[in-house]
């Protein structure tokens, strides 16, 4: 009997269905910008312990290296809840902007990574907020492969001299 690949009767049904844990976020990022929207929270100040950060490195076991504006950069964590598992993952890249709690520093406790916003609350947190730093909406910041990666091309303009010598070369002589 041929292995079954497409799973029971009931996998078609869960196939489309949004995750607990995206609920989750989703719901965690709208309260913050119900939030933000009332005047509850100010993610501006320096003081505050809930901010939005914006994915700087991977650091490897569930550590990121986040940029918090200026020239404030933390290590986050995810909490274990953010991870595989039943309902889904929360997958976090380089470059995605993300609510961190930084924690109570008379505990020594780490910064967390709360949740991660998705496209369409960014662009609600750009209009909320157009004081914010432009970086945080840009492509990745801070990468450490810019300046080493790539090929860098000569733009001098000593190529139309070069194109009259191309141009004396019989190709039928070769």
């Amino acid at each position: 009997m041929p292995k079954n690949l497409t799973g029971g009767n009931k996998a078609k049904k869960g196939a489309n269905k949004e995750g607990s844990k995206s609920i989750k976020n989703k719901r965690l990022v709208e309260d913050l910008l119900d939030d933000i929207a009332k005047g509850e929270i100010n993610i501006l100040a320096k003081d505050e312990r809930i901010v939005v950060a914006k994915v700087d490195k991977k650091l490897g076991q569930g550590r990121f290296s986040v940029w918090l504006g200026g020239d404030r950069i933390v290590q986050a964590t995810i909490p274990g809840r953010m991870g595989k598992g039943r309902g889904g993952a929360i997958w976090i890249d380089v470059g995605n902007l993300v609510r961190v709690d930084l924690g109570d520093p008379s505990v020594r406790m780490d910064a967390m990574i709360e949740c991660v916003f998705s496209s369409s609350q960014i662009q609600r947190l750009r209009k909320m907020l157009p004081e914010m730093d432009g970086r945080f909406f840009m492509g990745v910041i801070g990468s450490s492969s810019d300046d080493e990666d790539g090929i860098e091309f000569d733009r001098s303009e000593d190529a139309p001299a070069d194109a009259d010598a191309d141009a004396d070369i019989n190709v039928d002589a070769i």
